[in-house]
């Protein structure tokens, strides 16, 4: 059965794109940025994504360097 996008919302909070850019290589982290980028190819077209000012904001801030390949950044590019 597909979702409707109209009623079913998904709030994105920053760990989402934490997880799916991680440098980390521990297994546990691997795993998690694995399920992360499994589940946005699957699920994310399927669901109205939402997130806030602050989230952004807070991404923002952190470290530009764990933000992946440039290719990849369109992925959580967001009008607020």
């Amino acid at each position: 059965m597909a979702l409707d996008s109209s009623h079913n919302r998904v709030y994105i909070e920053t760990s989402i794109p934490s997880l799916y850019y991680t440098l980390r290589t521990d297994p546990k982290s691997v795993a998690r940025m694995h399920w992360t980028r499994q589940w946005w190819e699957v699920y994310a077209a399927e669901a109205e994504l939402v997130t806030s000012v602050v989230v952004i904001e807070e991404l923002q801030q952190g470290n530009r360097s764990r933000a992946g390949r440039e290719g990849d950044r369109s992925v959580f590019s967001a009008n607020v």
